[in-house]
């Protein structure tokens, strides 16, 4: 996805300024945060937002007050929210993209849920004692309650955890140093490599090492194993025949 960076901000911030969406600095600190992690995702179309990091970032202290920001940002289309299906899963985030007239540009293919923050609605009507309904664009089909879209995206979830369990096998410690002693290093290289992804599940960026031989030689590369010329500590990798009476 290919997004101007600038560009994008300055138009988030005009909206802002004009305060047409009813946001406060709570809701301006969040969105702004939640920027800086897509941009360390590449911008692409659905990224994972740990709690942690987006309250760190924005210098919201309330949990409660997080959760609010980030429905009412998503009630007003800025991001689209999903939760994750559990506490120890990550929520996704989409970010909607900015128009060159300054207004949001929605994909009329996909149905938007409208989370019931016990605020005053955006744009839905809503009748006393019923469920908010759901936001309608022009060519969408009707959503699900907000129950409901919680369940199939917690279903959906687990279904695709399960498969992803099913055809990904991390490698045993054994695997691993033999892999690294097929290619001349030592094992204690091979044990850190291990370690180090053993203890985050062989997790990478949000989903499941799929390829660790590729990250492995990654892994030699970077440590400069797999190079034709390895860096002697002490020594410099000069030209031995520099000529020195020519000028720069």
């Amino acid at each position: 996805m290919t997004v101007n960076y600038i560009k994008h901000l300055n138009t988030a911030m005009s909206n802002f300024h004009k305060g047409g969406r009813r946001l406060h600095v709570t809701h301006a600190a969040l969105y702004v945060a939640l920027f800086h992690i897509w941009n360390q995702y590449h911008f692409q179309a659905e990224f994972p937002v740990i709690r942690e990091d987006a309250m760190g970032y924005s210098r919201i202290g309330s949990r409660n007050t997080y959760l609010r920001c980030l429905k009412e940002l998503h009630n007003c289309g800025l991001i689209t929210y999903t939760p994750g299906v559990d506490i120890n899963t990550p929520a996704l985030i989409s970010i909607t993209q900015w128009g060159d007239d300054g207004e949001l540009l929605f994909d009329n293919l996909v149905s938007r849920v409208v989370f019931d923050t016990g605020d005053k609605n955006y744009g839905v009507k809503r009748e006393r004692g019923t469920q908010p309904q759901t936001e309608h664009l022009p060519g969408s089909k009707k959503s699900p309650t907000n129950k409901q879209y919680i369940n199939n995206v917690k279903q959906e979830s687990v279904n695709a955890l399960t498969l992803k369990k099913k055809e990904i096998k991390n490698p045993s410690q054994e695997e691993v140093e033999g892999y690294f002693n097929t290619n001349g290093l030592p094992q204690t290289e091979a044990r850190k490599f291990f370690f180090y992804y053993q203890a985050r599940g062989w997790i990478v960026k949000g989903a499941p090492l799929r390829d660790w031989e590729s990250a492995a030689r990654k892994w030699m590369l970077n440590t400069g194993f797999l190079s034709n010329e390895v860096a002697t500590p002490g020594k410099l990798h000069v030209n031995q025949n520099k000529r020195y009476d020519i000028p720069l």
